[in-house]
């Protein structure tokens, strides 16, 4: 008897503490996120070089060269969830019989809402046009090969005029990428 009124003392002092007072305490912790809008061009520190190769048969012309070394990122955080960004491309200091072309492969690097690529690229002119719609928020990432593969090509304009106006020297061409609401 006395074992079993032991017992259920010490069973009543664990159950007497497992129902004790508790006590808790909260505040407020503030947190920001700011809009962000940021592009980049990652290209060799060579630079982006384009040169056509003189025909070697009398009679041909100049074939079209690619150069694919660049990549264009992006960071995109935006205030209201409603709404797009793009980036547009415009370029400036293109000879006269040239035309330039930029397109973008699209991004398997990053996350969220990085946007679509234009398709078919576009024919750089001297006015923006838009090379990549839809970005919402996300990123591509910021390695070397991050982002939307850029795939730049130069060709002759073979247009009647534009053959005529053509004539040989190095030129520096000047590309803008410029992300919009």
């Amino acid at each position: 008897m006395k074992a079993l009124f032991s017992t259920i003392i010490v069973s009543m002092f664990f159950f007497v503490n497992a129902f004790a007072q508790s006590s808790s305490t909260n505040h407020v912790v503030a947190v920001s996120v700011p809009q962000v809008a940021l592009v980049n061009v990652v290209a060799p520190s060579t630079g982006i070089t384009l040169s056509l190769t003189a025909p070697t048969t009398a009679g041909d012309w100049f074939a079209p060269v690619t150069n694919s070394l660049a990549f264009l990122q992006v960071s995109s955080v935006k205030k209201s969830e409603t709404g797009s960004r793009d980036i547009n491309v415009n370029a400036t200091g293109i000879p006269s019989g040239l035309v330039l072309k930029v397109e973008a492969a699209g991004s398997s690097t990053g996350k969220g809402g990085r946007g679509t690529v234009v398709a078919g690229g576009v024919v750089l002119d001297g006015t923006d046009a838009p090379l990549v719609e839809g970005i919402t928020t996300g990123f591509t990432g910021s390695a070397a090969s991050n982002g939307f593969q850029l795939t730049y090509t130069l060709s002759a304009d073979e247009t009647a005029a534009n053959v005529a106006g053509l004539v040989s020297g190095a030129s520096n061409v000047t590309v803008t990428y410029t992300i919009t609401e």
